[in-house]
């Protein structure tokens, strides 16, 4: 993940959002994802329940261990 760093993208004002999550502090992942238009959202949060939502409009909500197995 560190060799593609310099594809990186710089966002500085997102626009207001209101999806539901069981935590309120994921709300800005979302998103981050949704605005970024990722392939995957990568997390080991389990307890706010993110991961049950499997996805999130195009993009995967996985942990790291999926992650890995999907792209290496």
């Amino acid at each position: 993940m560190l060799n593609h760093m310099h594809r990186t993208t710089v966002i500085k004002n997102m626009p207001p959002v209101d999806y539901e999550v069981d935590d309120p502090n994921d709300v800005w992942l979302l998103a981050l994802a949704d605005k970024t238009q990722a392939h995957y959202l990568v997390t080991g949060d389990k307890r706010a329940g993110i991961l049950s939502r499997v996805s999130f409009g195009k993009t995967q909500l996985v942990t790291a261990s999926v992650f890995c197995d999907k792209v290496l």
